[in-house]
């Protein structure tokens, strides 16, 4: 009987010690899953971070050139403006020693022109 009952208490120990082996390893694979998900997530996080740097980077390109771009045509603007300004002022004044010969005489025409239309 003792014998029988010290069977029953080893078979009791050793089921026992094969159920704390098969939790360890279950709680070494889940461990072991956590990180390596957690790793998973690190990277990606990782990635997006740098895929954003990036597009940032290029927005922020895009948007220089393109204040180039608006300070160039405003140059250009105010370049047209300055040579048609010049074009009306010599186009009127063109205007005006035509009129003056026009009106002068034959003779005072001469002078005009010989002494020069500005003097």
């Amino acid at each position: 009987m003792r014998s029988e009952h010290d069977a029953q208490l080893r078979m009791k120990r050793e089921e026992a010690e094969r159920k704390r082996k098969e939790d360890d390893q279950f709680a070494r694979m889940w461990l072991d899953d956590m990180q390596s998900k957690a790793r998973r997530e690190e990277d990606e996080v990782r990635k997006q971070a740098d895929g954003n740097r990036q597009t940032a980077a290029v927005l922020q390109q895009q948007m220089e050139q393109l204040e180039q771009k608006k300070q160039l045509e405003k140059q250009l603007q105010q370049e047209q403006a300055q040579i048609l300004v010049s074009f009306i002022t010599t186009y009127v004044y063109a205007i005006f020693v035509i009129r003056r010969l026009l009106t002068c005489t034959c003779a005072s025409a001469h002078l005009y022109l010989c002494r020069g239309a500005g003097t």
